[in-house]
């Protein structure tokens, strides 16, 4: 479907889209690389397609376009940075939205985006099978952002709470890199085997599945 990119940005504020920042960690991007996508927009050049799902109350998980939905949510809303490295406007570096004469910022504005919405209606496994498919990017997500993405709730920001406690830290030995999940997901696996039971423990090699239903029942009320 086709979505103005007002509208993104009301999802934004309403938080009916998730957040790249619930997702995966920030500055996967650096400025220049969102400051030239937002030139593409200045340019009107067409952004690729965006990936979604939606669940039964039209709330949209980001499955693909995690980094230029950044982009755009640090340029507009939080005024995050000013434009550099630009290749073709450089005229405009060291501006922020604001400062950005009407013409650049009606364009901006009025983009219309491209977004492919996967139903509320997709079995789960299917949609875990499309999120590692279409995240073929700079920067695949890894299993645990993935499962981040779909089951956000009370267990993704407890593990994020664990994560950060100096008791993991020292059992560690500061030795995990959580940079990209892997301490949460080391977590959930204590989490899910206490949840479980070793009777439960999945001999076949699903271990996705296991953690996955271990994260919906921690998110149960």
């Amino acid at each position: 479907k086709r979505v103005p990119l007002e509208t993104l940005l009301r999802r934004l504020r309403q938080g009916t889209i998730s957040s790249p920042l619930i997702q995966r960690g920030e500055n996967l991007w650096g400025d220049g690389q969102q400051s030239r996508l937002i030139e593409s927009l200045m340019l009107r050049i067409p952004l690729p397609l965006f990936y979604v799902a939606a669940d039964e109350k039209e709330c949209w998980k980001v499955v693909d376009g995690l980094q230029r939905i950044t982009a755009i949510r640090r340029f507009i809303l939080d005024k995050a940075f000013t434009l550099s490295g630009l290749e073709f406007l450089k005229a405009h570096e060291g501006e922020d939205f604001d400062s950005l004469p009407p013409l650049y910022q009606n364009r901006i504005l009025e983009t219309e985006l491209q977004f492919a919405v996967i139903g509320p209606s997709t079995p789960e496994k299917v949609q875990r099978n499309i999120f590692k498919r279409l995240n073929t990017g700079g920067l695949p997500l890894t299993a645990q952002e993935i499962r981040h993405a779909l089951y956000y709730g009370p267990a993704a920001e407890l593990l994020q709470e664990l994560v950060e406690l100096e008791e993991f830290k020292a059992a560690t030995a500061g030795s995990v890199n959580d940079s990209r999940m892997a301490g949460r997901e080391l977590i959930l696996r204590y989490l899910a085997a206490f949840i479980f039971g070793p009777e439960q423990y999945p001999l076949n090699g699903d271990m996705d599945s296991f953690l996955c239903n271990a994260m919906k029942v921690i998110n149960e009320p």
